[in-house]
């Protein structure tokens, strides 16, 4: 009976540690650029998150893998590319274009952003806050929440619900299966 009350014990411990270290394998790579540039990132699955700050530069951060991961600077363009599950959290300017796509996952855009959006997901949700330019939006089965936006829209979900700010320029809206919500368009 001690044996087993040890053995027991014993395999707590070694999954407390390991559930408490796997929130400690964060990557961070930082990128020098200039306003107005692109990120492009292309992730087989994984949550993405976007903020935006005054600064010339763009931060990665990322679980998973170096070698699933790869990085590419060209000027202010940035490239990620992820072969692996991974979840990422970047930074970037408040001025800068992105096309964000996961195989399976969320995304989310924080913060208001002035640039070019394009997001496509094969089965999350996606929320953006209010965007200064085009905004192109997919996801194959998940609900889709946007601000405003000064541009153009189009947003598209297979079997979604559809929320949608102000929207200054053209606008198509489609859902699969949910419901469309909109301010003036």
């Amino acid at each position: 009976m001690n044996y087993s009350l040890i053995k027991i014990v014993s395999l707590f411990i070694i999954f407390s540690f390991f559930s408490l270290t796997q929130g400690d394998d964060w990557k961070v790579k930082t990128f020098k650029v200039s306003k107005g540039g692109h990120l492009n990132l292309k992730i087989s699955g994984g949550d993405i998150e976007i903020k935006t700050w005054d600064k010339d530069e763009v931060e990665v951060k990322y679980e998973g893998s170096h070698r699933e991961t790869s990085f590419e600077q060209k000027g202010s363009n940035i490239s990620v590319n992820s072969s692996g599950y991974s979840d990422f959290e970047i930074i970037v300017p408040y001025e800068f274009s992105l096309n964000l796509s996961t195989s399976g996952g969320d995304i989310e855009i924080v913060n208001n952003i002035i640039g070019i959006i394009r997001t496509s997901t094969a089965g999350g949700d996606i929320s953006v806050k209010n965007i200064d330019g085009d905004l192109f939006i997919s996801t194959g089965g998940g609900d889709i929440k946007s601000g405003d936006v000064k541009g153009k829209a189009v947003i598209s979900t297979g079997g979604g619900d559809i929320m949608i700010g102000n929207v200054s320029g053209e606008c198509k809206i489609s859902t699969g299966g949910g419901n469309i919500k909109s301010s003036n368009i």
